[in-house]
């Protein structure tokens, strides 16, 4: 393999993970991954459960100290 296809690879692979951390699979991943090994026994959600799920928590309840 030549050193140009390496960097357009390892820049494709930074490209892709970046991405995955952006539009949030990173975050499903990391959670069905915790789901998995911590929580056999609860189902696990699919990519749009996981996200309004997500958002509802993020932006629901008080968000200031007083």
């Amino acid at each position: 393999m030549s050193r140009a296809s390496s960097r357009t690879e390892r820049a494709v692979a930074w490209l892709r993970a970046g991405l995955a951390w952006w539009n949030g699979d990173a975050a499903y991943a990391a959670f069905v991954e915790h789901l998995r090994a911590h929580h056999p026994e609860r189902p696990v959600p699919s990519k749009a459960e996981y996200h309004r799920a997500e958002t509802e928590r993020r932006w629901n309840g008080v968000r200031r100290c007083c």
